[in-house]
């Protein structure tokens, strides 16, 4: 008797104790490269009586995508290894201040380098994969003074120029759509609840695309943190995202969408003043997107047509 209750203790203790063991974890590189990629800044400083300045800034991001079996309880302990793994550059930031005299409307282009990492991640043997952005370098590649009522620059030809700070549209008109839209089912709550598609297809080519760049995109390309501040007047969004991911402005949450859009994303009515603090939290490394701007659905219902939903 003494011993069949002896060896279920030591049963009990072991099951226990395995219970309570840190879930083994292994992180392995496989790919490591440089991105480089321009980010335009505008200043509107007219009726100014002081310098008006902003300052750009990136830090050291990582990004982990769980594969199936994997808890999101983990998350911590991966992203524990993955700082040990690149310590030496944890605490790595790049950051450049531009200026704005007053009386003057300036546009400056800031060029960035990432070393971009990116590789497997193993919890107990189920599988995910990170990425870790480690800025390297930013330089101011021109700047210039559009003049004092003039409101936009004409369209550059460079689709990795992306507009972060820039003089407010006092309209919130938005031209289009140009396709049928439909309404989605409810597929999140707040502003989120229900948006509507179209079919994308569109017949704007990237010619006639690059004639209506009044538009801001947010993404985890250029926005790691998520957060972005509004460079136009709104009614609409253009969202998407690969999981369930809220929407804040202004640090209030406005809404939160329940599972994935799809590439094509959907279309939402969510009222945005220029200069409001716009952030999604919960995203996964595939990444999200907002788009925002009077020239929304040039781009919105041509999306499929220009090959993008494949």
């Amino acid at each position: 008797m003494r011993k069949s209750i002896f060896s279920v203790g030591l049963v009990l203790a072991l099951l226990i104790s395995s219970c309570g063991a840190d879930p083994e974890v292994q992180v392995v590189e496989i790919s490591k490269n440089n991105v480089v990629y321009d980010e335009i800044v505008r200043l509107n400083n007219c009726g100014g009586k002081g310098d008006s300045d902003h300052t750009a800034t990136r830090e050291f991001a990582t990004t982990i995508e769980f594969g199936a079996g994997i808890s999101a309880g983990y998350k911590s302990i991966v992203e524990g290894n993955l700082s040990a793994k690149y310590s030496e550059y944890r605490n790595t930031s790049k950051s450049l201040r531009v200026i704005a005299p007053p009386g003057t409307n300036m546009e400056f282009v800031l060029r960035w380098s990432d070393d971009v990492r990116a590789g497997n991640v193993q919890v107990n043997g189920k599988s995910g994969t990170y990425e870790v952005r480690i800025p390297i370098a930013v330089e101011q590649i021109s700047g210039r003074d559009l003049g004092c009522g003039i409101l936009l620059p004409q369209p550059t030809q460079s689709s990795e120029v992306v507009p972060t700070v820039q003089s407010p549209l006092s309209s919130y008109q938005t031209d289009g759509p140009f396709r049928e839209h439909k309404q989605t089912p409810i597929v999140g709550t707040g502003v989120l609840a229900q948006g509507t598609y179209s079919d994308g297809m569109a017949p704007f080519d990237d010619a006639e695309i690059l004639q209506h760049l009044n538009i801001q995109r947010i993404r985890l390309e250029e926005n790691p943190d998520g957060c972005a501040i509004a460079a136009f007047n709104a009614e609409k969004i253009w969202f998407g995202s690969s999981v369930k991911t809220s929407l804040t402005i202004n640090e209030v949450n406005v809404g939160t969408i329940n599972g994935p859009t799809g590439k094509h994303g959907y279309i939402f009515d969510v009222r945005i003043n220029a200069g409001d603090k716009i952030c999604v939290t919960y995203f996964e490394s595939s990444g999200f997107h907002i788009f925002l701007g009077p020239d929304l659905y040039y781009h919105y219902d041509s999306y499929c047509y220009r090959g993008h939903c494949r």
